[in-house]
């Protein structure tokens, strides 16, 4: 089925955000990401130990706010690379392999199509600190300087093996061998706090910090 977004620029009222329940599914679950919408800048994110990445907050925020921004990550590698900014969550055990809604807003810096691709990259450990070998999977390949027009670009059912206890949330600028360098955004990073929650509205639990609200229509 194909899916739009709408947008509203204040809070409906509680009777609307019922109706939305109603028409939509489940609330969205708390988001385990630290600093997702990057209101701190890029507090709460990790950057690589490699010479040739780097991260800094920007001022466009992909839903317009404000009050708000997002995360520039560069990329000035010789070569091919692919590397970015990323988190160690821990998920609750489960017995079996759990769907998860993940998702994040990103493109191209404006200037920087045809340099590379912005990636959506998550590694599943099975101790809770990230660390051994993980399996992993990439998730997002986008290389244009607009923001996705049908909203979020992720995995809504991205399935989690059994025995995971943390979850390595990575947001990449892959950089192509021709380019001298390339930048990516992103913004708006989702991970639910337990498995297979669809979302009315992707903001509803900030409805009243947030101005502006976008939710998804299966049509």
């Amino acid at each position: 089925s194909k899916r739009r977004v709408a947008s509203m620029s204040r809070v409906p009222s509680l009777p609307a955000v019922a109706a939305l329940l109603l028409l939509g599914g489940a609330v969205q679950a708390q988001n385990l990401l630290a600093n997702p919408d990057f209101d701190a800048g890029i507090a709460g994110w990790k950057i690589p130990g490699v010479s040739w990445i780097d991260a800094l907050p920007d001022d466009e925020d992909w839903a317009g706010d404000l009050d708000s921004g997002s995360a520039r990550v560069i990329n000035t590698a010789e070569g091919a690379e692919s590397a970015g900014i990323y988190q160690c969550v821990q998920i609750p055990l489960a017995d079996g392999a759990t769907a998860y809604d993940m998702r994040v807003q990103a493109r191209a810096a404006d200037g920087q199509q045809g340099r590379g691709t912005v990636e959506f990259t998550l590694w599943y450990y099975d101790d809770g600190a990230c660390l051994g070998s993980g399996s992993g999977n990439d998730f997002l390949y986008w290389g244009l300087e607009t923001w996705p027009a049908l909203g979020e670009l992720g995995l809504a059912d991205a399935t989690v093996p059994a025995g995971t206890q943390s979850i390595l949330f990575e947001l990449r600028a892959a950089k192509y061998a021709e380019a001298a360098d390339f930048a990516a955004l992103f913004d708006h990073a989702y991970l639910p706090e337990s498995g297979a929650l669809a979302s009315s509205c992707a903001a509803l639990l900030a409805l009243a910090a947030r101005r502006r609200c976008a939710w998804r229509i299966s049509a």
